[in-house]
Order: C-alpha cells, then sequence, then structure tokens
C-alpha cells in the first residue's frame, strides 16, 4: 500500500491580528486537543516568559478551559480568542503549540510549517509523520511541554533554525507534489 499525504496550497495574503509575541493553539475546544495540557504548561512557566498564549478555535470545552484558566489566575495571560480565521494568528505567532492526543495528518500543522514558524506537538501518528524529534513531546507529560516552550522562547536563534528547517520541509507537501503523486500512481494502475 502508499501513502498519499494531503497537500497545501501556498497561502495568500491575509490581515495580521492584532496580537504579537505570543504562544498560539489552533483548534477545536475538546479533550483530544489538549488545550488543558497546555494552560498547566503555561502555567508553570507564566513567570519565565513574556508571551500570552492564544488559543483560537470553539467547542464543547470552553467553559471547562474558563475554569481552568480563572482557578489558574490566568485571565490576564490566557485568551480564548473564538472561531476565527487562523492564518493571521499564525503569522504573528512566536511559537505554535498543539498538544492534540491523536489527529489524522494533520493540515494545520503544514499551514503552520509553510508560514514558517516553530511547533511542538505531542507525538502521535500524524505528528511524527511530518514532524521532526526536536518538535515533538511525550503525550500528557506537561513538564517536558513546559520546558520545551521555555527553551525555544529563550533561544530565538533554535527557534529560527527550526522554523527554517520546517519551511524547507513544508515544500514535500504542496498541493502539486500530492497530485504528482497521484498521476504516477494512476498510470501505475493504467499500465497493469
Amino acid at each position: 500500500s502508499i501513502t498519499i499525504h494531503n497537500g497545501i496550497l501556498k497561502i495568500k495574503t491575509f490581515t495580521p491580528c492584532n496580537y504579537s509575541n505570543f504562544i498560539l493553539n489552533i483548534g477545536r475546544l475538546h479533550k483530544q486537543k489538549g488545550q488543558l495540557d497546555l494552560i498547566k504548561a503555561f502555567n508553570k512557566i507564566k513567570t519565565q516568559i513574556k508571551e500570552n498564549l492564544l488559543i483560537v478555535g470553539e467547542g464543547v470545552l470552553r467553559a471547562e478551559l474558563e475554569n481552568e484558566i480563572e482557578k489558574l489566575n490566568l485571565k490576564n495571560r490566557v485568551f480564548l480568542i473564538g472561531a476565527d480565521l487562523p492564518y493571521s494568528y499564525i503569522k504573528n505567532c512566536s511559537l505554535f503549540v498543539f498538544p492534540s492526543y491523536y489527529e489524522g495528518f494533520s493540515n494545520t500543522i503544514l499551514e503552520v510549517m509553510s508560514l514558517k514558524k516553530n511547533i511542538l506537538a505531542y507525538n502521535y501518528k500524524g505528528s511524527k509523520e511530518v514532524l521532526f524529534n526536536e518538535n515533538l513531546i511525550e503525550k500528557g507529560n506537561i513538564e517536558e511541554l513546559s520546558l520545551k516552550i521555555v527553551f525555544y522562547l529563550k533561544n530565538k536563534k533554535e527557534n529560527k533554525l527550526l522554523e527554517d528547517k520546517l519551511f524547507m520541509h513544508s515544500k514535500k507537501f504542496s498541493l502539486n507534489k500530492t497530485l504528482q503523486k497521484y498521476e504516477e500512481e494512476i498510470k501505475k494502475c493504467v499500465e497493469l
């Protein structure tokens, strides 16, 4: 069997968001997406970093996330943006964090890579297919998640190197490359 990954279109123009210098998460507010872990990790490091945390998305976990933010006294540092177009946020973020427990092949990760941003993600099948070991964190390991967030925010050079490496790697997943692979496979079938 052969795997042909989703391809992504080159992202055109978009209006930048009004925020800058922040950690970003995008996704449906759901236990699967790990936003509760991200808030807990952020709480561990809030005094070590100046960046705030923005979570773009909507879902059934909103009330629980709001309660956790309130309980940890993070209302001035963690913001639930709601549903919105993600690109303007991605472009302005300092680091993208995607602590999902499971996903299919993630277009979100590819889009973030194509906008030249570094990513931290839990190590699940879909993230392993695209990201490097430096980007991956053991599922549910809030301590490791918090330490890696601090590392990349404090080490701008390392962060930039990984952004560039991910950007170059994202080119392998362009829509043209995906269509080319489909064409190659169809030709093989026709030749049979």
